[in-house]
C-alpha cells in the first residue's frame, strides 16, 4: 500500500501583502500529479490546508475543496484523511462539494486507525487546556487502544517532536510516550521544514512534511516536499516553489549600488528581503526607496539591523521574556484559542521569525475580533 503524506497547505495566505494564491494552487497541483503518478491509494493532509482560522474566503475554500476533489476522483480511489490544524477554518467539515463522500476523514480528535499494513496514530493539532489532567501519555495510550495491535506503526501528527523546536506554549509530541507504545516513526506538520529531524535517540525516526510553499524567510533556501511511503519505507518528494533570497548590504548607499545588479541575478520569480548592517532612513522609507528600481517589484520586505547603542543597559534582556509575555496575554486575553495564536506570534518575534510575516498573523486576529 502507497502513501502520500502532504500537509501545511495554507491556502488563503498573504505575505507581505501579497496574495498567495496561485502559488497554493500550483503546489496542489504538484501534490496531485505525484499522487496520480505513484498511484497513491491513501493521502494524508498532516493539517493547516488553510491560513486562516475562521472562514478563509471562497476562493481558498473552493480550491482546496476541489482539489480534495481531483485526488478522490483519481483512478485508485484512495482514502483522504486530514488532520486539523491550528489554523483551520472550524466548519471545516460542511464543505457542500464534499458532503457524503465516504473517503475523506476529518481527524479532529486523537484517535488510531489500522489500514492496509499500517497502524496510524492519527493526532490533530492540540491546545493546553484540551490535555487530560493525567498529561499527554494518557491521551496518546487512549488513542492508540482504539485501533487493532498490528500492523507498522506510525504516527501522523500536526504537532511539533519533543526538542525540536521552540514550543513553550504547545503540546509536543514526546518521542518516550510514542516508543512506549511502540512507535518509532513519525512524520509531522506544523513546523514549516521539510525532512528528517535530528534527535538523540537513534532508534526513532522524525520526519517534518513542510508547507506547500515557502511563506516566510525562516524557510529560505530549504526544499519543499512531501512523503512517499511503502512497504514501511519512506521516501521524499520534492515540490517546486518559488525561491526566496536575502540580499545583505552594510547600508543604503551600498545597496543603491548594487542592488539592481544583483536583482538582474536572480530567478524572476524570487521574493526578495533586503537586509542592511546599519540605515539613517527607517524600514519603510528604504522599501518606497528600493522598490522604485527596475526590478525592485520583487522586493517583498526590507530591514535595518541596528545594534545596541554603546553603553546601553543590557539587563533587561536577560529577562525570560517569553514568560513575561504569555502572562500578559494571559491577563489581558481570556479566549483560549485568541491568547494561543497572540503567544505564537509574539514568541515567533523573538525567536528571530520574519517580523512581516507574524505582522500578517497579527493583522488576521484584529479583523478576527472587528
Amino acid at each position: 500500500m502507497r502513501m502520500l503524506v502532504t500537509g501545511d497547505w495554507h491556502v488563503g495566505a498573504r505575505t507581505w501583502g501579497i496574495d498567495r494564491l496561485d502559488e497554493a494552487r500550483e503546489g496542489l497541483r504538484q501534490v496531485c500529479c505525484l499522487a496520480e503518478a505513484f498511484c497513491v491509494e491513501c493521502i494524508v493532509v498532516l493539517g493547516d490546508v488553510f491560513d486562516h482560522f475562521r472562514y478563509p474566503g471562497e476562493d481558498a475554500v473552493t480550491l482546496v475543496a476541489s482539489s480534495l476533489r481531483r485526488l478522490l476522483d483519481q483512478p485508485q480511489h484512495p482514502m483522504v484523511l486530514l488532520l486539523k490544524g491550528n489554523h483551520d477554518w472550524s466548519g471545516i467539515k460542511v464543505w457542500e462539494i464534499l458532503e457524503g463522500e465516504s473517503r475523506l476523514k476529518i481527524v479532529n480528535q486523537p484517535t488510531s486507525i489500522n489500514l492496509g499494513p499500517y497502524r496510524l496514530l492519527l493526532m490533530p493539532y492540540l491546545r493546553l487546556h484540551q490535555l487530560p489532567p493525567e498529561g499527554i501519555i494518557k491521551l496518546l495510550e487512549d488513542a492508540w487502544a482504539q485501533s487493532s495491535p498490528q500492523g507498522i506503526p506510525i504516527a501522523m501528527a500536526h504537532l511539533a517532536i519533543e526538542g525540536s523546536a521552540p514550543a513553550d506554549f504547545e503540546v509536543t509530541l514526546p518521542i518516550d510516550g510514542l516508543m512506549g507504545l511502540g512507535v518509532e516513526t513519525a512524520v509531522c506538520g506544523h513546523i514549516h521544514r521539510h525532512g528528517d529531524i535530528p534527535l538523540k535517540a537513534k532508534t526513532f525516526k522524525a520526519f517534518y512534511c513542510g508547507p506547500l510553499f515557502r511563506l516566510d524567510f525562516a524557510e529560505e533556501g530549504k526544499p519543499l516536499g512531501c512523503f512517499l511511503i511503502e512497504e514501511g519505507s519512506l521516501r521524499a518528494l520534492r515540490l517546486e516553489g518559488r525561491p526566496l533570497k536575502t540580499l545583505k548590504y552594510a547600508d543604503e548607499n551600498e545597496a543603491m549600488i548594487k542592488l539592481e545588479s544583483d536583482l538582474n541575478r536572480l530567478s524572476s520569480d524570487a521574493f526578495v528581503r533586503v537586509a542592511l548592517q546599519g540605515a539613517s532612513l527607517n524600514d519603510a522609507q528604504l522599501f518606497e526607496r528600493f522598490r522604485a528600481l527596475e526590478r525592485g517589484g520583487q522586493i517583498v520586505t526590507v530591514f535595518a539591523i541596528r545594534p545596541q547603542r554603546e553603553g546601553e543597559d543590557d539587563s533587561l534582556y536577560e529577562l525570560n521574556v517569553n514568560e513575561l509575555w504569555k502572562r500578559y496575554v494571559g491577563e489581558m486575553e481570556q479566549d483560549d484559542v485568541l491568547r494561543d495564536m497572540l503567544c505564537e506570534a509574539g514568541i515567533s518575534l523573538l525567536h528571530g521569525d520574519d517580523p512581516s510575516t507574524i505582522w500578517e498573523r497579527l493583522s488576521s486576529i484584529g479583523r478576527m475580533r472587528q
